[in-house]
């Protein structure tokens, strides 16, 4: 009989994916696991429920931390931009981009298209344009 061996890939995590791969004649289970990430502005504001587990990465400055911000500290992990990034499309998007590679965020949801390529550009995770609400 062989031997299984469960190998993480990514965390944190709850829900789990089970992919079998060889590795020198051994069987091994490789776990995958699901990490996703949402935006403030435009996404959680717009409407998206947040699918567990999840981390909040926004382009928000320290200066723009509210009630709203404390609410969503409650049920997950909040990342904001620090002072030192841009308040840029690029800059937001490329914070959040260095957020989701070292979180391990497998799917990121976000309403900036510019800030949606980069982070497409620069990471593994799938991004979800969210379309613009109509005021």
């Amino acid at each position: 009989m062989s031997k299984l061996r469960q190998v993480s890939k990514l965390w944190p995590c709850s829900e789990r994916s089970v992919v079998p791969e060889l590795v020198s004649g051994v069987p091994i289970v490789s776990t995958v696991l699901l990490l996703n990430g949402y935006d403030i502005d435009g996404t959680l504001t717009a409407g998206v429920v947040p699918q567990e587990p999840y981390i909040v990465i926004t382009g928000r400055g320290p200066d723009e931390d509210d009630a709203y911000v404390e609410t969503l500290r409650q049920n997950a992990q909040v990342f904001m931009r620090p002072a030192s990034w841009p308040a840029t499309s690029e800059g937001k998007g490329e914070f959040k981009s260095v957020i989701i590679s070292v979180m391990g965020v497998t799917h990121f949801w976000e309403n900036d298209p510019i800030q949606v390529d980069i982070i497409r550009a620069d990471t593994s995770a799938q991004v979800t344009l969210v379309p613009a609400t109509p005021q």
